[in-house]
């Protein structure tokens, strides 16, 4: 693994912890748990860029989309802040091209008004990728659903 700058390091390190991981591990990032140990088994990698923080979310969103899209899950709750306070809940939508996940709730009320509004995955993870997950989110509905 080398330290994170951009996105694509940011995938290709997170490639290389999901393989390393254990059932345990990968069950504790789905749930955004074990915050410690994955801040110990990767701070060599952060950057002035993607911190702790950036990182860690970012790991739980892809581990998360992960889960529910090879359908482990029917639906999986992303967190999208370190608090754990704010967050949505995707579902996949199956036999979907390309593949789509929904947001089935939020308690974010904005990202709730286009319930079951398929959404393809890379878009979703590009919107987390992104300095404001929660804005870019509503942007992408603004100018797609209708």
């Amino acid at each position: 693994m080398q330290k994170i700058t951009n996105t694509q390091e940011l995938k290709r390190n997170f490639l290389e912890v999901w393989k390393e991981c254990t059932s345990e591990d990968r069950e504790a990032l789905v749930n955004f748990e074990r915050v410690d140990y994955f801040k110990i088994k990767l701070e060599a990698y952060f950057s002035s860029t993607y911190d702790f923080e950036k990182v860690l979310l970012a790991y739980h969103s892809y581990a998360s989309i992960a889960y529910v899209t090879a359908e482990l899950k029917v639906n999986s709750k992303v967190f999208l802040d370190f608090k754990k306070e704010k967050f949505m809940i995707l579902s996949y939508k199956k036999n979907s091209n390309p593949d789509t996940c929904s947001i089935v709730y939020s308690n974010i009320p904005a990202l709730c008004e286009y319930p079951f509004f398929p959404v393809p995955v890379m878009n979703i993870i590009d919107c987390i990728e992104s300095k404001d997950a929660i804005a870019n989110l509503l942007k992408y509905y603004l100018s797609h659903a209708k």
